[in-house]
């Protein structure tokens, strides 16, 4: 399948898309600037089906399984956690959590305000890594699991913080 046919697609928010899988759970769609065919998850199909068309969905990241984007922002408002747990592409002292994709560390700080606890999950690599993109203010976050091999210099800096470091 390369393309998919216009009279059986129907169209909305100039994405030509046809639900699929055993229970119609999925959605194949067509980008419409690239033309590349890719297919949303059970998830980001419910997100896609209950978008009224009158605004951007935004987009759905293949890779990472992620949506990022306006109907992401207004969803996450829908929702207040306890916990939310997360991952970084990179720490440094002088700009603190950072991350690769702009619009995905968007979509953190969107969850992050309707969590009351924000959990970093990451290997001690990141500690020696920079993103591009601050990730999420300091003072957000409660606690970070690690490995062992975190630099001592960064546990300190972060008991300084008041944030909880877990070594597993």
């Amino acid at each position: 399948m390369n393309t998919l046919q216009e009279n059986k697609i129907p169209v909305k928010l100039n994405f030509r898309w046809r639900l699929d899988g055993e229970n119609n759970d999925y959605i194949i769609y067509q980008h419409p600037v690239t033309g590349m065919l890719d297919i949303l998850n059970p998830v980001a199909t419910d997100i896609f089906i209950k978008c009224d068309g009158k605004h951007t969905i935004g987009e759905y990241q293949h890779e990472s399984q992620v949506m990022i984007g306006p109907m992401m922002r207004k969803c996450a408002e829908a929702f207040f956690v306890d916990k939310l747990f997360i991952g970084t592409d990179g720490f440094s002292i002088d700009t603190g959590f950072t991350g690769n994709d702009y619009m995905r560390c968007e979509a953190v700080k969107d969850m992050a305000r309707q969590a009351s606890h924000v959990i970093i999950v990451t290997e001690s690599d990141k500690f020696h890594q920079k993103g591009v993109s601050n990730l999420i203010d300091l003072h957000q976050v409660s606690c970070i699991y690690t490995d062992q091999g975190i630099p001592q210099e960064v546990e300190e800096y972060f008991k300084e913080k008041h944030i909880q470091v877990e070594k597993v």
